[in-house]
C-alpha cells in the first residue's frame, strides 16, 4: 500500500474531524449514563473518533475510554494525555 494511500484510508477510518476535548472539563463531572450517551451521540452524528480525559479531580483517562468502548461499535478513541503531564509527581517527569 502507498503512503497516500495509507492516509486516505486512515481519514476515512476517522471520518469528519472528530471530537476532541469530550471531557478534559466539560464531562469530568457527569454520571456515566450521561456519559455513555454522549458517546452514543458522537457516534450517531456520524464522526469517527473521540478523544477524552480527565479534568481535575475527574474519573481516570482509562477508566473513561472503558465506557466509551463499551458503548460504540466504530469509534477510534484517543487518549488525551499531554495535558496530564502536569499531574504527575515531580520525580516522574525528572524534576
Amino acid at each position: 500500500m502507498t503512503a497516500s494511500a495509507l492516509v486516505e484510508q486512515t481519514r476515512r477510518r476517522l471520518g469528519p474531524v472528530g471530537v476532541f476535548g469530550a471531557g478534559a472539563g466539560a464531562l469530568g463531572g457527569i454520571p456515566v449514563a450521561e456519559e455513555r450517551h454522549f458517546v452514543a451521540g458522537v457516534e450517531r452524528l456520524g464522526y469517527g473518533s473521540l478523544g477524552v480525559g480527565e479534568g481535575v479531580g475527574g474519573k481516570d483517562v482509562f477508566a473513561r475510554l472503558g465506557v466509551a468502548l463499551a458503548e460504540t461499535e466504530r469509534l477510534v478513541l484517543a487518549a488525551e494525555t499531554l495535558a496530564e503531564l502536569e499531574k504527575l509527581a515531580p520525580a516522574v517527569m525528572g524534576e
